[in-house]
């Protein structure tokens, strides 16, 4: 029975055990393989390949640079809370950039058509130095030129784009 011919129709042995069978060796053979190139026991490979040991340690690493930010933030607050001090601005009122853009230009002086100086970015707090005496019409609003200071910087911005905080 062993040696007769297949009839065409005939089932032969199952093909899914052979592939299922080299599938296991191609698998095998990438282990070992993966383990010579990385120098480790074949153990080790398996071990490092399904361990959550490098994701904590991401974590904890972010969580450190977070609290290291934190710190640092804190301390150049307080310097510029000092600065503010010995420029003698700490008593000046304090607003917020509010445009609808990414950023707001600041003037070398009290006119549209001035040199740009500097910008500042959107939701930054300044501090108001003076207002211009005359009142202006500036794409339909009515308004003045505001004089802040801003990290040592001083300039002219339309007053419409600052929030005035309150103390």
């Amino acid at each position: 029975m062993l040696n007769r011919k297949r009839r065409y129709g005939e089932k032969g042995p199952r093909k899914w055990f052979n592939y299922a069978f080299i599938l296991l060796f191609v698998l095998l053979a990438f282990w070992l393989i993966l383990s010579l190139i990385q120098g480790k026991n074949p153990m080790e490979v398996i071990q490092t390949a399904f361990a959550k040991e490098d994701k904590v340690e991401i974590s904890q690493q972010e969580t450190a640079l977070k609290k290291t930010i934190d710190r640092q933030q804190e301390i150049i607050d307080s310097l510029q809370h000092r600065l503010d001090v010995i420029e003698g601005i700490d008593g000046l009122k304090k607003a917020k950039v509010n445009v609808s853009g990414s950023h707001l230009n600041v003037r070398t002086s009290a006119s549209i058509a001035a040199p740009l100086a500097f910008k500042i970015n959107a939701g930054k707090e300044v501090n108001i130095l003076e207002y211009d005496e005359n009142t202006y019409v500036l794409d339909g609003r009515t308004g003045q030129w505001c004089k802040i200071i801003y990290m040592g910087n001083e300039g002219w911005v339309w007053a419409n784009y600052l929030e005035v905080l309150e103390d």
